[in-house]
């Protein structure tokens, strides 16, 4: 994944008009607290917790030009990553376009379409668990929606398989999602 440079000002300005343009509200925020991150847009009633099992926020890499992005990488094995948005719920389609669409964008960058597939409900997410064999390394994937409250939650987790089994891999993954706690900002904040 390419990540953008503030080194040129045409970044920083393309960079601050996209924040600017951003309504009040609508720019996620996250908090550090000793059980994890909260993560919130202040327009949506909801927080997204996730543990912090060694990760730390990261978000000088990814999607600079999404206020709502977040990304969180493991601070022992920086193979590990959640990442992702949050959304208004009405520009969710379903699990299964969305994932045709980054099999479309994987095939646009001459990248290898996923393998082992599975489409599942885990909790309250509605996922896709899938492998990806790129050059030089072998990935474990889950990317998970969750709509509740007129709110989108999008989470991709990654994780470099390095040698270890597939299914063991995508078991540490869904366990990990499953520590993810999504809940009514009214209880939570």
């Amino acid at each position: 994944m390419q990540s953008a440079s503030f080194g040129s000002s045409f970044t920083f300005f393309a960079y601050s008009q996209a924040l600017s343009a951003v309504p009040e509200g609508e720019t996620l925020q996250v908090f550090e607290l000793p059980e994890g991150f909260v993560l919130n847009v202040p327009i949506t009633s909801l927080a997204v917790t996730i543990p912090k099992k060694d990760l730390k926020n990261n978000l000088a890499k990814g999607s600079k030009l999404n206020p709502r992005y977040f990304l969180f990488q493991n601070e022992l094995r920086p193979d590990i990553s959640i990442s992702g948005w949050i959304e208004p719920a009405k520009k969710f389609t379903s699990t299964k376009k969305i994932f045709e669409g980054d099999k479309i964008q994987w095939s646009l960058n001459a990248l290898p379409g996923p393998a082992e597939v599975e489409f599942k409900k885990i909790g309250g997410w509605d996922a896709v668990l899938y492998n990806m064999d790129l050059p030089g390394s072998q990935h474990s994937n889950v990317r998970a929606h969750w709509i509740q409250e007129n709110t989108w939650i999008d989470i991709h987790l990654s994780a470099l398989m390095d040698g270890k089994p597939a299914k063991k891999c995508r078991a540490s993954l869904v366990r990990l999602l499953g520590q993810i706690r999504v809940e009514n900002t009214d209880t939570t904040l």
